[in-house]
């Protein structure tokens, strides 16, 4: 059931309601609807759902249970939006409509994808030692220079 239950999160991680979806606002995207809150939500469904999929699929694969899933999921959002907002900086093209460097420029981009990993730290913060690869992983996604 767990393997089953981990197929099932990743095809909804690439269905219509998220990567499919998201990629399909991306590309209908109006360059004068430069919301980061929609911009955001693209991010969500796209990167951050597929992320999201692979670190909770392995948790539950290796039998974690219902809290430390829902943790784990929240870790995974922020830190999908917040590898998205980086990759929007490293691309440094503000004439992209889908880019939260576009929407807010730089200073306040970084600042957000700054904050969406502090949330994610704070999530897996009580797992201890075991869960600093994750947090390495994080913090390299966020801050990479290329």
């Amino acid at each position: 059931s767990r393997k089953l239950a981990a197929v099932r999160d990743l095809a909804h991680a690439a269905g219509s309601a998220n990567l499919v979806g998201g990629q399909v606002d991306d590309l209908a995207f109006d360059p004068g609807e430069e919301r980061p809150e929609a911009i955001e939500s693209i991010h969500a469904r796209k990167s951050a759902a597929l992320i999201t999929a692979a670190i909770v699929g392995g948790a539950r694969l290796a039998g974690a249970d219902a809290a430390l899933l829902e943790r784990l999921r929240r870790f995974g959002e922020a830190i999908g939006v917040a590898f998205q907002i980086a990759d929007d900086l490293l691309d440094a093209d503000e004439t992209e409509p889908c880019s939260m460097l576009r929407a807010l420029g730089a200073s306040a981009a970084r600042a957000r994808a700054d904050a969406l990993l502090e949330d994610a730290l704070r999530e897996v913060e009580a797992l201890g030692e075991c869960a600093e690869p994750l947090r390495a992983l994080a913090r390299y996604a966020v801050a990479r220079s290329e």
